[in-house]
């Protein structure tokens, strides 16, 4: 009985059915829920049944700028520039103004000059007296050049001081056109 419950077709029976039943008991409890799809009802709005077509040119009313002391009219913006035979250019950016106007003072403020600049230190600068600036560091006019050897064999680098190099290996391979494997020599 055991190998009954252990087999392959019993278990894949039983996972089917198992699968059957959970797909029962989902649709039996969603069974009653109405999932047809009703639209809201349109809102109610205004609508123009003409249409009217702006061929001419824009008029817009050009708004009056007041500063203190003089008034000036800005042109209304994007304005038509050139009409010809379908072809229209259109202006989008208004001019800027080669004077850059600072914005009013509020009500109840006072404006505050700008402070002039100094162009000479009123103070001589102090150095911290525990910095002192390095000195370069210069070689010894008798010391070895860079790349001399000495009587040991080694090297002068003037980073690394006396290098002793050591002997170059090399391993040559045989290569049967496997890519795993090492490709050419360095000789």
């Amino acid at each position: 009985m055991k190998k009954h419950f252990t087999s392959k077709p019993f278990l894949v029976t039983a996972l089917i059915v198992s699968c059957i039943a959970v797909v029962a008991v989902c649709l039996y409890f969603n069974w009653e829920r109405d999932t047809r799809f009703i639209p809201e009802p349109p809102q109610s709005s205004e609508s123009v049944s003409e249409w009217k077509e702006n061929t001419g040119s824009t008029t817009a009313t050009n708004p009056a700028v007041t500063t203190p002391g003089h008034t000036q009219v800005q042109e209304a913006y994007p304005k038509i520039v050139e009409d010809d035979d379908g072809n229209v250019i259109i202006d989008f950016t208004p001019p800027q103004s080669s004077e850059a106007q600072a914005p009013e003072v509020p009500a109840g403020k006072t404006e505050i000059e700008k402070p002039q600049q100094q162009s000479e230190v009123s103070h001589p600068v102090n150095p911290d007296p525990d910095i002192k600036p390095s000195e370069p560091v210069t070689q010894a006019p008798g010391g070895p050049s860079p790349g001399s050897t000495n009587d040991k064999g080694q090297v002068y680098d003037p980073v690394f001081g006396w290098v002793t190099l050591s002997p170059v290996e090399q391993i040559h391979t045989d290569n049967d056109g496997d890519p795993n494997k090492i490709v050419g020599s360095m000789d």
